[in-house]
């Protein structure tokens, strides 16, 4: 079978989706990787069998191609952001969404967004077979619109869950959240629970952005003292997390598995999506004030700390997440292509 496997670029000229094209390169006979803005396309070679789009932004560009070249087509999709499609079906409010009035009105029924997504969708509908992050993911989708998506299977994330990282590091005076710092991630809702705590201690956050300032200003006055360190992946992240007493998350997806495999535990605000990948193995907490005295309990017994680390690790590690396995993930995706060719 010879695929010819397209998504965006990402950091640093690499994403998930670019990692997991180079882990599949050799189960196929030939697999060309075309990342657009990153390198041409490969024009020369028009003898593919099929085409597999991983991500939004590529989902109408592979439907096209598979139109053109007469091949059948897996399109990816992750979501469709509710804040981005406010006023319409499957829209919702984005202050619900970490964003404050001032973003309001360049939400509202914005026709922009309106036709990106609505593009991306009926190029999902009309591909040979499509998927989405999770079911929350597939019913806004289906509201947005109006489609049962018959032809949508769930793939919910995949990634790395080594068995060899360090988990006994001896904790240090700070709790941490990875995350990068834009209004949906939430991480000022955190600050707001942080600020409510008060704890004599630091918070890490892994992570820049634009919500820096915001965070740094919740946060004056307060006894706890806001770290932060930009541009920080691989070891340095592990390290960082491994000597955290605990983690607190919100609208993050792989933070709270990251942090289990290096023996640290996490409190999540109650959002519906992580809690669709995560069930019971989390801590929730169901608003910013539950989660103020959760990080005042976690802060105080190390034990629990240590209790709900390994309730996480034991479910990472027996596959009551929805989470995928590198692995796991390139199967899904090599079946599919092998279904619809």
């Amino acid at each position: 079978m010879k695929v010819l496997y397209i998504t965006p670029n990402g950091v640093a000229n690499t994403s998930p989706q670019i990692a997991m094209a180079e882990l599949m390169e050799n189960r196929f006979e030939r697999m060309d990787l075309f990342v657009p803005g990153r390198n041409p396309f490969p024009s020369v070679k028009k003898d593919w069998d099929v085409i597999f789009t991983a991500m939004e932004a590529t989902v109408p560009l592979g439907y096209q191609l598979s139109q053109q070249l007469q091949i059948p087509v897996y399109s990816h999709w992750e979501w469709i952001p509710p804040f981005r499609i406010y006023g319409y079906s499957g829209g919702d409010n984005p202050q619900n969404w970490g964003y404050r009035k001032e973003h309001i009105a360049g939400h509202h029924k914005n026709i922009s967004y309106y036709n990106k997504y609505k593009e991306i969708i009926d190029c999902a509908i009309k591909s040979n077979i499509n998927s989405c992050a999770g079911h929350v993911c597939k019913k806004i989708a289906q509201e947005f619109s109006g489609n049962k998506l018959p032809n949508c299977f769930i793939k919910y994330p995949s990634s790395p869950i080594p068995k060899d990282k360090d988990r006994n590091n001896e904790k240090e005076n700070y709790f941490i959240t990875v995350s990068r710092l834009v209004p949906n991630k939430r991480v000022a809702d955190l600050a707001y629970a942080v600020k409510k705590a008060n704890l004599e201690t630091s918070w890490v956050i892994v992570g820049s952005g634009p919500e820096q300032t915001v965070i740094q200003n919740i946060l004056k006055g307060s006894r706890t003292k806001v770290r932060f360190y930009s541009n920080i992946n691989g070891d340095k992240k592990f390290s960082l997390l491994s000597k955290a007493k605990f983690q607190i998350s919100a609208w993050h997806g792989l933070p709270q598995l990251e942090a289990a495999l290096v023996g640290t535990a996490t409190i999540n605000l109650e959002i519906p999506y992580i809690r669709e990948l995560y069930g019971d193995s989390l801590v929730w907490a169901k608003d910013t004030e539950d989660l103020a005295e959760q990080i005042k309990m976690f802060n105080s017994q190390p034990k629990l700390c240590t209790t709900q680390a390994e309730i996480l690790y034991e479910a990472a590690h027996t596959n009551k997440l929805n989470i995928n396995t590198l692995e796991q993930g390139a199967d899904i995706i090599e079946n599919t292509l092998k279904k619809i060719i």
